[in-house]
């Protein structure tokens, strides 16, 4: 399906997704609203009526992380609460209601400062903030175990940009979705709590939490990147 997004109008577009057969068919959709109209004076209206589509589907129990690169029938396992043993899988993904095109430019990011392995699968890294329960395998840190945290607490606690699915808290997420690069372990709730956070990588995170903030056009991200070099 082709959409135009000079030629039809934002609700159109908007109720076009909605009556969607699901969120594989609705997704380029609102990707082409959201793409479009950010830095717009319209944006932060245009996001929440966008975030409302994607909520109609995870209600009625669509995946909202799917995309049309995502296997669509994988076996929904229900994990809620604490683990109660270490090395429990968690199903649950992080929420982020932003393009995922953002999502991609953080996994490209940390994939070049050598924080995540060269080989995680994009797929992956980006159905981790979809919000559903399509999370299959562990994501390996291979940088310094502070810079997750930090990156973590900025972008659910500080920032607000992605949020927790119901029941888990912020350490059993991250714990649960990362294993640690060389003993192929987790890192352990208590060690992710009570982390500081890096003085030297603080520009670098920030960049790294701007690229997830809608409000924030692209070049915006590049100019500071810049006058922080």
């Amino acid at each position: 399906m082709n959409v135009s997004e000079e030629s039809i109008s934002v609700e159109r577009l908007l109720d076009m997704a909605r009556h969607q057969p699901d969120y594989n068919h609705a997704w380029p959709i609102l990707e082409v609203i959201m793409e479009h109209y950010m830095g717009s004076p319209f944006a932060d209206d245009i996001i929440r009526k966008v975030n409302e589509v994607k909520a109609s589907f995870r209600k009625t129990g669509v995946r909202a992380s799917a995309s049309p690169a995502s296997p669509g029938n994988m076996p929904r396992v229900h994990v809620g609460g604490r683990p109660k043993r270490a090395g429990t899988p968690i199903y649950k993904a992080f929420i982020y209601e932003g393009s995922s095109r953002r999502v991609q430019l953080l996994c490209q990011a940390l994939k070049s400062l050598g924080w995540i392995a060269k080989e995680t699968e994009l797929q992956l890294f980006v159905d981790l903030f979809g919000g559903g329960e399509s999370v299959r395998l562990r994501i390996v840190w291979t940088g310094e175990v502070n810079a997750l945290s930090e990156l973590f607490r900025r972008l659910v606690s500080e920032r607000q940009l992605v949020k927790l699915p119901t029941g888990l808290s912020l350490w059993v997420m991250v714990n649960g979705h990362f294993w640690e690069n060389k003993s192929r372990q987790e890192f352990g709730n208590n060690r992710l709590r009570n982390t500081h956070a890096p003085k030297g990588d603080n520009h670098t995170i920030n960049h790294l939490v701007n690229l997830l903030d809608m409000t924030q056009s692209m070049d915006e991200i590049r100019a500071t990147l810049e006058s922080q070099r």
